[in-house]
């Protein structure tokens, strides 16, 4: 199935990220990042000053990966830490929560439940696993 192959390679990626930061909304959003194996360091915006910790983060000179939830309120978070990290000249990468997005909004609705998705179709179907 193209959406599981697509979301192994996705996740693989991210797993291979370097000298990268990844901004979660929530916990559990980080827990559940761990849980699949990602080792950057995941850091959770929830109930912190947007502009304080995006001055924070640009001091660190990495790159910055928002992975916030596919619903509106995670879309609307994903909008405004874009714009405003941009703004601050940062390195933000885009790309993994877009295409996350488009290929498990129908399935999940958000970043804390990506590793229970992952283990499902991993031993449900494991031909389309392949992490070498």
């Amino acid at each position: 199935m193209i959406l599981e192959k697509e979301f192994f390679e996705i996740v693989e990626k991210l797993k291979r990220e370097e000298n990268a930061l990844i901004l979660v909304e929530g916990r559990r959003d980080a827990e559940s990042l761990k849980n699949i194996g990602i080792e950057s360091e995941i850091i959770c915006i929830s109930q912190k000053n947007m502009y304080d910790l995006t001055l924070d983060l640009v001091k660190k000179d990495k790159k910055i990966i928002v992975l916030t939830d596919f619903d509106s309120e995670g879309t609307k978070l994903f909008k405004e830490y874009r714009k405003e990290l941009e703004s601050l000249g940062a390195n933000i990468d885009i790309k993994y929560y877009k295409k996350l997005k488009f290929y498990l909004k129908k399935f999940i609705k958000g970043i804390e439940d990506i590793d229970n998705f992952l283990f499902t179709h991993r031993t449900s179907r494991p031909y389309s696993y392949n992490p070498e």
